[in-house]
């Protein structure tokens, strides 16, 4: 048995055994990760803009910010126990819908605490989606292949965040997604 495969059951080595399957599987994380690099920057260059439509001192409209930061930060260590509890699939799959809705949700608010709230929400799916993702990586591709996976998985993170500058300059604060 190889070093790398060290705690991996050779019942559950690989979750395809299809390359083809292996590299949708890789987009589909890829896409995820898009969808949270997207969030956290451009919300982050839009604030004033956040703050001047939800009337909010700079003082206070900073927790949307550290909301998002203190869910995700919380949720990590318990990724583990929970992907394992609900499979890493199934684990993924729900912090997908909790990320969306509670984009839609952002979107939808009229008021800092519901704007804190809801950026809350999205950071425990943000850091499952990103935590998970990589162990899916890991359990998807055999060892040969972790590493050009692995590095296509960086490649779209940075993607994602030349992307955003992209989409902020073009429609300014409109690009968070979270103004009406």
């Amino acid at each position: 048995m190889a070093s790398s495969d060290v705690g991996v059951s050779p019942e559950k080595q690989f979750m395809f055994d299809d390359a083809r399957k292996r590299w949708w599987a890789l987009y589909v994380l890829c896409s995820g990760v898009l969808m949270i690099v997207l969030d956290t920057t451009i919300v982050n260059v839009a604030l004033p803009s956040i703050s001047g439509t939800l009337g909010a001192t700079i003082e206070q409209i900073t927790w949307v910010v550290t909301g998002y930061i203190l869910a995700n930060v919380i949720i990590m260590p318990l990724v583990a126990l929970l992907s394992q509890r609900f499979g890493r699939k199934n684990f993924y799959m729900a912090s997908v819908v909790i990320f969306t809705l509670a984009s839609m949700a952002c979107g939808l608010a009229r008021n800092l605490p519901a704007m804190v709230f809801f950026r809350a929400l999205q950071g425990i799916g943000g850091g499952v989606l990103l935590t998970v993702s990589q162990a899916i990586l890991r359990e998807t591709f055999p060892a040969e292949e972790q590493g050009t996976a692995m590095g296509i998985f960086g490649l779209g993170v940075v993607a994602s965040a030349l992307q955003q500058s992209e989409l902020n300059r073009i429609w300014g604060s409109r690009a968070a997604g979270t103004l009406p």
